[in-house]
């Protein structure tokens, strides 16, 4: 059985030196790395304890800190500097998983005996994760054509900033892509961004599928990726939401959420009947709200929609089946104790 504690560190360069001091306190990672590594190595290493420096919060933000603490559950220690000593007041109430260490000279010993003594503190208090207690993360992947940009403004600025990663087709000509990510960016919440082949997928993330190529998720070991993949036969929407929501229901199935918004025509319809097919959630905006009826209305027809509110409403539905299922997961937790 172990006994020492699973410590992920994710440093800077001011702190080289600290995993050959603290090499005999469990499981090491170290390195300076940025937010989607240090989110990758979280979730495959699993660790009990991650030990974060200040230099990734300065260039990941304060969004990246709380993921770590609201998704992975683990007692997170934030290495400060002295320029940044004020955040241990600032962030002391955002999780009582969160403790400090706060180092003046740069003197790797010194850190390190810090170190040392939170990380039995923790020992003292805390039991080691279990490997095969990490539920799998949900995503949710929308489609959305005429009328998009505007319900998508909406929807995404109602979403809270621990969402689930989302993925987003909208019918858009190329050159107004990369504008629209960024003006969605600018005023909500999420990171919101065009999306990139093969990168991991965060929690408070949104990508939005850039023209000429399709959308597709797919998993890497334990963690979601974009994919972006060229067209092999003709298809009129590239990226196409059918594309997408087929792919979400093969990867994700019963943990995958899809969204049909406003738009003209038929895609998306067979792709969300797939994520209900695979025990997946599937939302459509109902036609009151919508400015075309056209996508939710063909995907309604193939009985691929569960519900179908008011826009508005979305983001409320999506956090009851978040909440629901967390709640499953808590009473199937006990059940087994």
């Amino acid at each position: 059985m172990r006994t020492q504690p699973r410590v992920l560190l994710v440093l800077g360069k001011v702190e080289t030196g600290l995993a050959a001091l603290l090499e005999k306190h469990g499981d090491l990672h170290f390195g300076p790395v940025n937010q989607h590594v240090a989110w990758k190595l979280a979730t495959d290493l699993l660790p009990d304890v991650i030990v974060l420096g200040d230099e990734l919060v300065e260039t990941a933000g304060l969004v990246f800190l709380r993921m770590l603490l609201v998704r992975h559950h683990v007692p997170v220690i934030l290495v400060l500097s002295r320029k940044n000593i004020h955040l241990a007041q600032e962030l002391s109430g955002l999780s009582p998983l969160l403790a400090f260490v706060i180092y003046g000279d740069s003197n790797p010993t010194a850190l390190a005996e810090q170190l040392k003594q939170k990380l039995a503190e923790i020992q003292a208090t805390s039991a080691p994760r279990q490997d095969d207690a990490r539920a799998e993360n949900w995503i949710i992947a929308v489609g959305a054509s005429a009328g998009g940009p505007e319900a998508l403004r909406l929807l995404l600025q109602a979403m809270p900033p621990d969402s689930p990663p989302i993925l987003i087709v909208q019918h858009m000509p190329a050159p107004f892509v990369q504008p629209f990510a960024d003006r969605l960016n600018a005023n909500c919440s999420l990171e919101i961004r065009v999306a990139r082949n093969g990168e991991s997928l965060l929690p408070g993330q949104a990508l939005v599928g850039p023209s000429g190529t399709h959308l597709h998720l797919a998993r890497d070991r334990n963690n979601y990726v974009a994919r972006l993949s060229a067209p092999v036969c003709p298809c009129l929407h590239k990226p196409s939401a059918d594309e997408l929501f087929s792919s979400v229901a093969q990867v994700a199935g019963a943990r995958a959420i899809g969204v049909i918004l406003t738009g003209m025509g038929a895609d998306g319809a067979v792709g969300i009947k797939k994520i209900r097919d695979a025990g997946g959630h599937t939302l459509a905006q109902n036609e009151e709200s919508c400015a075309v009826f056209g996508m939710p209305k063909e995907a309604m027809a193939l009985g691929g929609i569960e519900k179908a509110v008011a826009l508005e409403k979305i983001p409320r539905e999506i956090s009851a089946i978040l909440k629901a299922s967390s709640a499953r997961e808590r009473s199937l937790s006990v059940d087994r104790c």
